[in-house]
C-alpha cells in the first residue's frame, strides 16, 4: 500500500470483524487479508429501495427543478440509478435521464464517485481524498466549487434514515436543498451475525471490530444484544471507526473508539486496524 503503508503481514494471527454490507466489503476484505488478517464478514445493515410511486421519490423524475445533485453513498447512487431504470418504461423517461446529466453532480468520496461513473454520470465535485469525509466536508466543497448561485437548488438522494449534516450545512450556507428519501436502511437478518456470535460462544472473540456508519453501530448492537456490547466493552476487542460521524455514534452508546481512520478509503481503514492492533513484541 502507498503512503503510510503497513508492513506485509502486519495483522498475522489477528481476527477482524467487518460490519460493512457484503457487496461493499470485498475491497477491504482483500486489503486486510493481504496483511494476513482473518476477516469475519458480519454485515449488519441492508438497503431497500423505495418504490418509484412513493411521494418522496417524485423529485427523481423532476431534474429540471434542480441544478445539482449530491450523493453521500454508493447505495444512494445504486438506488437512484435503479429508479431511473424503472422510469425507463414511462413516457419521456429518456429526457429525464438526459436532464440529470446536465446537472452538476457531487459525491462525498471516491467510492461514491466511482459508483456514479459506473452509472454513467460525470462527477463534477468531490472532496479532497486526504480530507476526512462527511456531510460538512462535502457541503464546504460544494460551496467553494463556484458552481452555486442564487437560483441553485440541490437534490440529496438519500436513505430515509440519513443523518441531516449535509442538508443542515448547505442550508446554513443559504443553499436551497431538497431531500429525496429513495431507500431505507434496515438491520440485516440475524443469521448474518452468526459467525460473530459463534466466536463469542466459543470464547474466541475477535481482535477488532470495524464500523462504517452510525446505522451499522446501532444495528450491530441490536442484532448481537448483550454478547455484542460485552465484546465491544472488552479489553480483548478493539473498535475501529471509519470516521468522526461513526465514532460519535459509538461514543453515544457509551463505548470507546480505539482508532479512527485518518482519511477516507480502504487503505486508511487498514492503517487504523494495524494501529489498533500493533504486532506483539
Amino acid at each position: 500500500m502507498a503512503g503510510e503503508s503497513s508492513p506485509e503481514g502486519a495483522l498475522a494471527g489477528r481476527v477482524v470483524v467487518v460490519t460493512r454490507r457484503t457487496e461493499d466489503a470485498s475491497e477491504l476484505q482483500a486489503a486486510l487479508e493481504s496483511q494476513a488478517a482473518e476477516v469475519v464478514l458480519t454485515p449488519c445493515i441492508r438497503h431497500e429501495r423505495r418504490d418509484l410511486e412513493a411521494g418522496a421519490v417524485a423529485a427523481v423524475l423532476e431534474p429540471k427543478r434542480f441544478t445539482h445533485a449530491a450523493f453521500t453513498s454508493k447505495a444512494a447512487v445504486e438506488c437512484f440509478a435503479a429508479l431511473l431504470e424503472q422510469a425507463a418504461a414511462r413516457d419521456d423517461s429518456e429526457q429525464v435521464i438526459e436532464d440529470w446529466h446536465r446537472c452538476t453532480i457531487a459525491a462525498i468520496g471516491g467510492t461514491t464517485a466511482r459508483a456514479l461513473a459506473a452509472a454513467g454520470f460525470k462527477v463534477d465535485c468531490v472532496p479532497d481524498p486526504q480530507v476526512a469525509a462527511g456531510g460538512e466536508v462535502l457541503a464546504r466543497t460544494l460551496v467553494a466549487s463556484g458552481t452555486l448561485g442564487e437560483d441553485s437548488r440541490i437534490l440529496l438522494p438519500q436513505s430515509r434514515q440519513a443523518r441531516p449534516e449535509l442538508k443542515d450545512h448547505l442550508q446554513r450556507a443559504g443553499v436551497a436543498v431538497e431531500v429525496a428519501a429513495i431507500y431505507d436502511t434496515v438491520p440485516e437478518e440475524p443469521r448474518q451475525v452468526a459467525p460473530f456470535l459463534e466466536r463469542i460462544a466459543a470464547g474466541t472473540p475477535p481482535d477488532a471490530i470495524t464500523f462504517f456508519s452510525p446505522s451499522a453501530v446501532t444495528a450491530f448492537l441490536g442484532l448481537t444484544a448483550d454478547a455484542g456490547r460485552a465484546a465491544l466493552q472488552s479489553d480483548a476487542t478493539r473498535i475501529v471507526s471509519v470516521g468522526p460521524t461513526t465514532s460519535a455514534a459509538v461514543r453515544a452508546q457509551g463505548l470507546e473508539i480505539t482508532t479512527e481512520a485518518r482519511r477516507p478509503g480502504t487503505q486508511a481503514v487498514v492503517e487504523a486496524v494495524v494501529k489498533a492492533l500493533p504486532s506483539p513484541p
